[in-house]
């Protein structure tokens, strides 16, 4: 009896001390972090500025943060689409005949040739291009102006992923106010196209210790990057809709 309770102590000690590898392990640490970037979201609500000079994210819930971005993004635009939708319907609504088919019918046809996937990647290229700009043309546009500071790359992309709080909640209330009206979709989206020029001043000058005009001039030339480079973007998209449209008007 002793010689057995002694081998089955010697079982728990092995045990202890040479633990047994659980996939659920994990699972506090990715909790922890969506609660981390909870926490600081309501406390960016509170205070933006404030809490993007006293608190850092870590690089994995930053990049958590930047993913509900083309999230966001692709409801607001679902939310356009059936807008758009929704008009060319009733405007549609007096062709359709007594043998035609039926209004839900037209509007059920008109959303099903809308390539939702196709709208979901664009937008996910689309962020990550943006991001990407306010990233790293800082950097070079820094060196013009012989800064010498040494950047910390990881709090360079903790601070980039919080600018897209408020974009993110802005194209969320897109996406309500887009099934109300289709005029009040573009209002916090034009909201959502000035306020990253603002926080990217703050973080230049929190990060880059830019003296203010500087500071001013690095997230301008940097916001007319993005501009030039999403109005080459949307020649190539208009290009590529008016070649389909052509093409589906002669076959």
């Amino acid at each position: 009896m002793t010689e057995f309770e002694n081998k089955e102590q010697e079982a728990q000690t092995l045990e202890n001390t040479h633990p047994t590898h659980d996939s659920s392990s994990t699972q506090p640490d990715v909790i922890l972090m969506f609660k981390n970037v909870w926490e600081y979201l309501l406390k960016f609500i509170k205070a933006p500025i404030s809490t993007m000079k006293t608190e850092e994210l870590d690089p994995k819930e930053a990049a958590i943060l930047l993913g509900f971005l083309p999230i966001s993004l692709f409801l607001s635009m679902w939310s356009l689409m059936r807008s758009l939708v929704n008009l060319m319907f009733n405007a549609m609504l007096g062709f359709g005949g007594p043998f035609g088919p039926t209004p839900t019918q037209m509007r059920s046809e008109m959303l099903a040739e809308v390539s939702w996937g196709s709208i979901f990647f664009n937008g996910l290229v689309t962020s990550a291009v943006w991001f990407a700009l306010i990233m790293f043309a800082p950097l070079g546009i820094a060196k013009l102006f012989k800064n010498a500071q040494v950047i910390d790359m990881k709090k360079l992309f903790s601070q980039m992923a919080v600018i897209t709080i408020p974009m993110t909640c802005l194209y969320l209330v897109a996406t309500v106010l887009g099934f109300m009206t289709l005029w009040l979709w573009f209002v916090p989206v034009a909201v959502s196209l000035v306020l990253p020029l603002l926080l990217h001043f703050v973080i230049i000058r929190n990060i880059f210790k830019e003296t203010p005009d500087h500071a001013l001039y690095i997230a301008f030339i940097t916001q007319v990057i993005i501009i030039l480079v999403a109005g080459f973007w949307l020649n190539i998209q208009m290009n590529n809709l008016f070649a389909d449209t052509i093409g589906s008007f002669f076959w």
